[in-house]
């Protein structure tokens, strides 16, 4: 992968079909990144993201290892591309630098902070509190019965 802007028939044909890796190839060059390094990037978002939801470290703990909510983020990132992609018009982005593209890919990014699945964070939340409560329960029954009933 070549560092700097693609070629304009790439962009054409990203805009024409928003595959999902042509879109991601695209960004990862805007952004002068390799794959690994940009996967590294929107799961250090998530990170960032679950922690300004997160109530406290355990409630942090719980949301970042969530598979719905990273589904959800996933999802949301996906979309946010899309929108990042159209707004990067062919002559748009023959003037402008990587600097720019890169300070508006973050601006896009950014907006995701100010989307939050309630639903889904209330399910995990209620989740974690019945697992805390069964341990609890089995923790306290098992210390409380005698030895001799094992």
């Amino acid at each position: 992968m070549g560092r700097g802007l693609p070629k304009i028939t790439r962009i054409k044909k990203i805009n024409k079909q928003p595959k999902q890796t042509n879109m991601k190839t695209f960004i990862h060059s805007i952004l002068n990144r390799t794959s690994e390094e940009y996967e590294q990037i929107i799961f250090d978002f998530y990170v960032a993201y679950t922690k300004t939801k997160s109530l406290s470290v355990s409630d942090h703990q719980q949301l970042v290892s969530s598979q719905k909510l990273w589904n959800w983020y996933s999802r949301q990132i996906d979309n946010f591309e899309s929108e990042f992609i159209n707004n990067c018009s062919e002559s748009a982005t023959l003037k402008k630098s990587n600097n720019v593209l890169h300070r508006e890919w973050m601006d896009i990014m950014m907006k995701l902070i100010s989307l939050t699945p309630k639903n889904i964070i209330l399910q995990i939340r209620r989740d974690a509190r019945a697992e805390r409560f069964q341990q609890t329960f089995q923790l306290h029954y098992y210390q409380s019965k005698p030895l001799y009933l094992n």
